[in-house]
């Protein structure tokens, strides 16, 4: 029994520090290949909870781009032909976004972005313009999952407007976004992400009232530094639309509804985004208080996904040269 009970004391001897030494070299506190435990959460279903469908921030960008795609094709009116440099349009905005996962594992916190645009009428109406947009996230989920989120993303867009009527535009999309899980689990989710938008849609005015409806393609491929991690490309499908009132000269109030789906979204590993679609709708109010200045505000509550749902309120100034 003696010897029994030594030969088992040695075993564990050898076996615990094998154990932490491979710990250290992954830096991972689950197996390496992200599978979960009893006392663990998974680190796929983790990222998943953080990346999928509407939290995945590059799309962030490609939101504030198609934005002001439309909103200065709307406002192209070019009389001369050639080669120009007019009706230039400087466009800061500020995005505050709550988010409320309730699936085991989700995630809930606050996420801040902010974004300012450029452009200019460069050729008979053709708009071409750059939007520089950074995001910072802070959630938890309730396994005890920190994420901590910075991204920068930049975006080129050409857009015009055609007949008076017809908006359409397209959009290269780039980010750069550090983001990490902290304590129950210490993940590098850092990532690259490259893609494209297109949309088109029909606009107009009648009097006080104005509509516009809108289609949308874009495209995300995300590039992950961990070598764990595999590559992920989602594509997304967009229909949006609004209809404003002009209460007074100077001020503008309507409502907005879009609704959105990922019509491809790969794998994490094993683990499948739980949805694909969700809807999103709110108020807006536009204030014009001086002829080259708009202020506009928007509230929107998102619906539909699985567990997960959001409220984003944006607060946006164009500035016309």
């Amino acid at each position: 029994m003696k010897h029994s009970l030594f030969i088992l004391a040695l075993i564990l001897t050898c076996l615990l520090p094998a154990r932490s030494f491979a710990q250290s070299t992954t830096g991972l506190p689950w197996p390496a290949d992200g599978s979960s435990s009893s006392n663990t959460p998974s680190a796929e279903e983790q990222q998943a909870k953080t990346t999928e469908g509407p939290n995945n921030v590059a799309f962030r960008n490609v939101d504030a781009a198609a934005g002001q795609m439309k909103s200065a094709s709307e406002q192209a009116e070019s009389q001369t032909r050639g080669i120009q440099f007019k009706n230039a349009v400087l466009a800061p905005e500020v995005e505050y976004r709550w988010t409320d996962d309730t699936s085991p594992g989700g995630f809930s916190g606050n996420e801040v972005s902010g974004s300012i645009a450029v452009d200019a009428d460069v050729w008979d109406g053709l708009i071409m313009g750059l939007v520089y947009g950074h995001t910072h996230r802070d959630t938890e989920s309730s396994l005890g999952v920190s994420e901590h989120l910075d991204s920068d993303a930049v975006s080129l867009y050409g857009a015009r407007r055609f007949f008076n009527l017809l908006n359409v535009g397209l959009a290269y999309n780039y980010a750069n976004t550090r983001d990490q899980l902290t304590r129950a689990l210490v993940y590098n989710m850092d990532r690259e992400s490259n893609g494209g938008t297109a949309f088109a849609g029909l606009s107009d005015r009648m009097k006080k009232w104005n509509w516009s409806s809108t289609a949308s393609f874009a495209y995300v491929f995300d590039d992950y530094d961990f070598s764990l991690i595999k590559d992920r490309t989602t594509g997304r499908f967009g229909f949006s639309n609004t209809l404003g009132y002009d209460v007074t000269k100077t001020f503008n109030l309507g409502a907005a509804i879009s609704y959105y789906n990922f019509f491809h979204q790969d794998p994490y590993g094993t683990v499948f985004a739980r949805d694909d679609d969700y809807w999103m709708l709110g108020p807006r109010l536009t204030f014009y208080p001086m002829d080259n200045l708009t202020v506009h505000f928007g509230f929107d509550s998102q619906q539909g996904y699985k567990d997960l749902t959001a409220y984003v309120a944006r607060l946006g100034v164009n500035i016309n040269f």
